[in-house]
């Protein structure tokens, strides 16, 4: 887990896990950020129980989210559904 190599979930990045090169990118700079990376299906976060799961389940420490490929990569339907997952 992230958070056993250092990372804090204050700051969490999430890509797709579908994008390649999207996700190579975000790793980066999820860990010069200090923060931890979630990898998302991009069309529904149903479709990634584990990622909605930890979402849910760490949403008080989660501060910022940070969402990499914009919505060709991480839908607005993905979006709304992490708003949603931290919000609880």
């Amino acid at each position: 887990e992230a958070v056993d190599l250092g990372a804090d979930l204050e700051r969490t990045w999430v890509a797709s896990g579908l994008d390649f090169p999207d996700a190579l990118a975000a790793g980066v700079a999820a860990w010069n950020d200090g923060g931890a990376l979630m990898l998302v299906h991009g069309a529904d976060l149903e479709a990634s129980p584990a990622s909605g799961t930890y979402l849910r389940a760490n949403a008080e420490a989660i501060d910022r989210v940070v969402i990499v490929g914009g919505e060709a990569a991480v839908s607005h339907t993905v979006e709304r559904q992490i708003v949603e997952a931290i919000a609880d």
